[in-house]
């Protein structure tokens, strides 16, 4: 995942700070589950002097949130699921500039239309498209060779300005 953070003005933030954290591919945060260690795909990035960030994440997975309190009764009174779509949950923030909480969200995840807590946003659907190239190779990872990406997500943030 990578991107440019800027203001509103159009300028790129150098130094701004992203938070960034989803679940591991069974669904749950590490808090949630014993067997992840602390801190398990969470991260926290700043961007260079031209704005830009990178880090590598995980394709998001989707999730059910828990169904037996009373957010699952009201689901279950609604006759709803209690699935989230795929997502990455970001927090934003520079200096002179509004903090941004948000998530984006796997255009191709089945509860993106249908999300349990109706969060999802058009403009927060993103495309996690295949990486044209790793090593040189079009999605490729050889046996013994360390992990790449073989997807890639450019997703640009625009902090508005503090009054």
């Amino acid at each position: 995942m990578y991107g440019v953070v800027l203001s509103s003005n159009g300028e790129p933030i150098e130094g701004a700070e992203l938070d960034v954290w989803h679940t591991a591919p069974n669904g749950l945060y590490e808090q949630q589950d014993p067997d992840q260690p602390e801190y398990n795909l969470r991260g926290r990035f700043f961007t260079d002097s031209q704005g830009r960030y990178s880090f590598h994440c995980l394709r998001p997975t989707s999730y059910p949130i828990p169904y037996d309190g009373p957010a699952g009764k009201l689901l279950q009174l609604m006759d709803r699921h209690p699935f989230r779509p795929a997502h990455i949950h970001l927090i934003v923030k520079a200096p002179g500039h509004r903090q941004l909480t948000t998530q984006i969200f796997d255009r191709r995840d089945k509860y993106v239309t249908d999300d349990s807590v109706f969060a999802v946003k058009d403009e927060l659907i993103v495309d996690f498209l295949p990486r044209k190239q790793v090593n040189g190779r079009t999605n490729g990872v050889t046996k013994g060779e360390q992990l790449e990406a073989i997807y890639e997500l450019e997703y640009n943030i625009t902090l508005k300005q503090a009054p």
